[in-house]
């Protein structure tokens, strides 16, 4: 069956570089970035200040054992053979009713860098969202009818330009709330609520008239994505070393569409959780058409496959999913026109989730005493 969903958002930054009218694109130079050279120069404690505020930013792991890197470790899914192991199947199955209520705490990092015409430029965003989850009724056709509202924000970190642009955009979450209806197989079948905006950004600071920046928060999809993840059911009985895989389809904005599959695998228990991983098989679909709004045309883009992978765990005890995390890599090329000029943009981007799911609000007890900590 055919999936709109991917199990983690897959959020766009993209930088390009502003034109004059008449000047080739090759006489741009990122002068602001001189002064800096300039500046470093003559403090050499600055050079190692800079590399420790570029380090990868961490997430506090929390109860759940670390995901394998992308770059080294093993896989997620390890080359099982084929052979599934003996014993009597598991399964894993919901016990959602009417009159329940979770909280979803989700925390997002994201690292982006592009490389225009000699110049380097870099981003990086992590922040956390709390939610909640009300199931409401179910309506005429036995779907469980559910509603998500955003309760509290808190942006964690993020460089000069991510702060400027997506700090209000943080705070602005809490309150968002969205109508979520479920089948009895637990797939989102219908998702309602507002629909995040791209923010963009040009002349002035930061960029003193040298680039655009696009960027956003989650999507309505993205949204929706994690709400499939929050409430995922394998809807088979799974034995150690059982695969299976659903096709997807995920819209990303200007630089085009992923299509493919996700390739599930049962991993057995670890603890009280039951480990499902997850690997992505994708292929880029450059944009079709223009997307409006934006201050340049996206003329050509090649991406190439993303290496992705995350892992779901379930509590069969509870009868819900317990948690889950991914990470998300891709890297490519876009040639995009601006003011007559066509300019080549190298991206290169990681994206990390990290998903918990809770009987009682995680945050009260942190905040209490502690106000302005988090956006409420």
């Amino acid at each position: 069956m055919k999936r709109s969903w991917l199990p983690g958002p897959v959020l766009v930054a993209l930088m390009v570089p502003v034109v004059q009218a008449g000047e080739p694109v090759s006489n741009q130079r990122d002068r602001s970035g001189d002064r800096a050279d300039r500046q470093t120069e003559k403090q050499p404690g600055r050079r190692a200040q800079n590399r420790q505020r570029e380090k990868k930013p961490r997430i506090d792991p929390g109860q759940f054992p670390e995901l394998p890197p992308l770059n080294k470790g093993r896989p997620v899914l390890p080359k099982l053979r084929g052979r599934i192991q003996a014993g009597p199947p598991v399964e894993l199955q919901w016990k959602l009713r009417p009159g329940d209520v979770l909280f979803q705490e989700l925390s997002i990092a994201r690292r982006a860098s592009h490389h225009i015409q000699g110049i380097d430029m870099a981003t990086r965003l992590r922040y956390r969202v709390l939610s909640k989850f009300t199931v409401e009724r179910r309506d005429g056709e036995g779907h469980l009818v559910v509603t998500q509202r955003v309760l509290a924000s808190h942006l964690d970190d993020a460089d000069e330009i991510s702060q400027a642009m997506l700090a209000d955009a943080v705070r602005k979450t809490v309150g968002s709330v969205y109508k979520i209806r479920l089948n009895a197989n637990m797939e989102v079948v219908a998702f309602e609520g507002k629909e995040a905006k791209l923010r963009i950004a040009a002349g002035g600071q930061p960029f003193a008239g040298q680039a655009f920046l696009v960027t956003s928060l989650m999507d309505k999809d993205g949204w929706k994505e994690m709400a499939q993840v929050a409430f995922f059911q394998p809807n088979r009985p799974l034995r150690v070393g059982e695969r299976w895989q659903q096709k997807l389809v995920h819209a990303w904005g200007p630089l085009g569409t992923w299509t493919g599959r996700v390739l599930y695998g049962y991993l057995g228990k670890d603890k009280q959780w039951h480990r499902i991983g997850y690997v992505h098989q994708l292929r880029h679909q450059p944009p079709d058409r223009a997307m409006k709004g934006l201050p340049f045309q996206v003329d050509q883009a090649s991406f190439q496959p993303p290496r992705g992978q995350g892992i779901i765990y379930f509590d069969s005890h509870a009868g819900r999913v317990a948690g889950a995390e991914e990470r998300f890599a891709v890297q490519g090329t876009l040639t995009v026109s601006l003011l007559g000029q066509k300019v080549p943009v190298q991206i290169r981007e990681e994206q990390f989730f990290r998903m918990k799911l809770t009987d009682r609000d995680p945050w009260a007890a942190a905040e209490k005493g502690k106000p302005g900590q988090a956006n409420r």
